[in-house]
């Protein structure tokens, strides 16, 4: 008998792939919101306002986007956009 990676039912074995398959989803969605944290993360420490209100919605999208989809909670996704909108508005006064 051939040993399979996890359960001897075909439905566990569905079950690992689909969430490994989401897995995957999840991480692509969590790494690209970061590049977006640490692009507009470096237009702040560089004091380029104008770039970072341009990019501010871009961001917006792509966090509400991996919210909605599971790979962050929707607080987390919240207290990220209050802190980035904060960060922003600081190059203002």
């Amino acid at each position: 008998m051939v040993k399979l990676p996890t359960g001897r039912h075909t439905q566990s074995i569905k079950s690992a792939r689909k969430n490994r398959e989401k897995y995957e989803i999840n991480k692509a969605l969590r790494s690209k919101t970061k590049t977006y944290v640490k692009k507009i993360n470096s237009l702040v420490s560089a004091g380029d306002q104008k770039a970072a209100v341009e990019l501010l919605p871009e961001v917006y999208k792509c966090i509400d986007m991996a919210s909605s989809d599971g790979a962050f909670h929707r607080n987390r996704a919240s207290r990220l956009k209050s802190r980035l909108t904060k960060k922003v508005n600081s190059l203002k006064t």
